[in-house]
C-alpha cells in the first residue's frame, strides 16, 4: 500500500511538471513572426508561412516557401512580408502573388483599410489591397509596427518611435526619438516599445512622455492583454502583471537557448519562438501558469464572488481568492484610500473557476487599501490593511 502512495505521488508530481512549463509545439528553426487570424496561428519561418488550426498541436506548410518575417490578414486577404517582397493570398493562403518589391519586410498591421508595410526603407501603405503601394515620409528602417486605436507607432532601427493619426500616410516623431527599437506592442492607452539594451520603454499618453522598465534588456519581442505584458529578452520570457512595472522571469522548459524572437497571445495562451538555428521551435504554455493568477479549483461556481483578503492585516504580501461562473473578462484592481488605482492584480478573460492571486505591497507604504473586482455586472470591493 505504500508502494502505491507513493508512485501515485510520484505520478502526481510527474504531471503537474509536465504541465507547468513551457512546451514546445512545432521545431522548425527561425521562428521570425508569430500572428492570429479566424482561429487559426500564423508562423513566418526560414522556410516560409506554417499555420496551425488546432491551437498549435499540428502545423502545415502553406504554398508561400519564402522566407517569412511577418504575416497580417483582414477579412479574405492575406498579407505576408518577406525579405525581398509583399506577398498576398485571396484564397487564406493556398496560392501567393507578389505584389510589390520590398527589403526586409518585417511588419505589417492593418489599420482603416489600409495595409501599412515597415521595411528596410520606411513605411509603405496600400489603400487597396495590395494593389498599388504609396511611400510614406517615414523613410528610414523600420522594426515594428503596432495599431492602438485608430493611431498606429512605429519602432525604428536609429531613430526611436513615430506615430501616425491617418492610418500610416504621415509619421511624427514621438519624445522618444533615440534607440533600437526592435519590437512594440500595445493595449489600451499603453503602448510598450522594446529596445536594444535600454528595456521596455512604456507611455501612456499617445507617446508625450515615456518611463523605462526591464533596463539593460534586449527586448525582442513583446505582447501584451489586459494589464498583462511578456517580454522576450536574450535572457528568455518576462512576465508583467502591473502594465510593465513588474517583472519576473519564466523559463522553465526553454532548454539551454532562451532567447525569444517572436510572441503571440491566442485565446488563454502564449506562443514563442525562436529565432536562430541554435535555437529551435515554437513554445506554448497556458497564459495563467506565467501570472501571478492560479486557478485552484475547475469547479464551476453558482455565482461571481471575491472573498475576504488573508491573511488581514499583512505585510507584506496576502492572497485574494474570487469566483467566476462563466466564461468573462475579469478585472481585479487595488486602491488606495483616495480611490487611485495603484495596482492591477487580474485583467483578461477567464474560464469558469475559482482562482486566487497574491498582492506583493513591498514596495507601499502602510495604510487602508481597497480591492475590486468587476466581471460583467458583478461588481464588489473588500478593504484590507497594510502594517509594516
Amino acid at each position: 500500500m505504500k508502494t502505491k502512495i507513493l508512485l501515485i505521488l510520484l505520478f502526481g508530481t510527474f504531471v503537474q511538471a509536465t504541465f507547468t512549463q513551457w512546451q514546445q509545439v512545432n521545431g522548425t528553426p527561425y521562428v521570425y513572426s508569430l500572428n492570429s487570424h479566424n482561429g487559426n496561428i500564423y508562423s513566418g519561418t526560414g522556410y516560409g508561412l506554417i499555420i496551425s488550426t488546432n491551437s498549435g498541436a499540428n502545423w502545415s506548410q502553406t504554398s508561400l516557401t519564402a522566407s517569412t518575417l511577418s504575416f497580417a490578414a483582414s477579412e479574405n486577404n492575406f498579407f505576408a512580408g518577406t525579405s525581398t517582397a509583399i506577398y498576398r493570398s485571396t484564397n487564406a493562403g493556398v496560392n501567393w502573388t507578389n505584389i510589390n518589391s520590398a527589403s526586409l519586410v518585417r511588419t505589417i498591421v492593418i489599420i482603416g483599410g489600409n495595409v501599412v508595410a515597415g521595411f528596410s526603407g520606411g513605411v509603405k501603405v496600400s489603400t487597396n489591397n495590395g494593389a498599388n503601394w504609396v511611400q510614406s515620409n517615414l523613410a528610414f528602417d523600420v522594426m515594428a509596427l503596432t495599431v492602438s486605436g485608430t493611431d498606429i507607432y512605429a519602432g525604428t532601427l536609429s531613430m526611436g518611435v513615430y506615430r501616425s493619426t491617418n492610418n500610416g500616410l504621415n509619421w511624427n516623431q514621438t519624445s522618444l526619438n533615440i534607440g533600437y527599437m526592435r519590437s512594440m506592442s500595445s493595449f489600451g492607452n499603453y503602448i510598450y516599445a522594446g529596445a536594444f539594451g535600454s528595456g521596455i520603454f512604456i507611455s501612456t499618453n499617445n507617446g508625450a512622455n515615456w518611463s523605462q522598465s526591464l533596463i539593460g534588456n534586449n527586448i525582442y519581442a513583446l505582447a501584451s492583454i489586459g494589464g498583462s505584458v511578456y517580454a522576450g529578452c536574450d535572457t528568455g520570457v518576462y512576465v508583467s502583471n502591473n502594465n510593465g512595472s513588474s517583472w519576473e522571469r519564466r523559463n522553465e522548459g526553454l532548454g539551454s537557448y532562451i532567447r525569444m524572437g517572436s510572441l503571440c497571445v491566442f485565446n488563454q495562451d502564449l506562443f514563442a519562438g525562436k529565432e536562430s538555428l541554435s535555437g529551435i521551435g515554437i513554445y506554448k504554455r497556458p497564459l495563467i501558469e506565467i501570472s501571478v493568477l492560479e486557478q485552484i479549483s475547475n469547479e464551476i461556481p453558482s455565482a461571481f464572488k471575491l472573498k475576504q483578503n488573508y491573511p488581514n492585516p499583512f505585510n507584506p504580501a496576502t492572497i485574494i481568492e474570487f469566483s467566476v461562473p462563466k466564461s468573462s473578462y475579469v478585472k481585479l484592481a487595488v486602491y488606495d484610500m483616495t480611490g487611485k488605482e495603484v495596482d492591477v492584480l487580474v485583467s483578461q478573460n477567464l474560464n469558469a473557476g475559482i482562482f486566487k492571486t497574491n498582492w506583493d505591497a513591498s514596495k507601499y507604504s502602510s495604510g487602508v487599501y481597497f480591492y475590486t473586482i468587476r466581471a460583467e455586472d458583478y461588481h464588489d470591493s473588500k478593504k484590507m490593511i497594510l502594517i509594516k
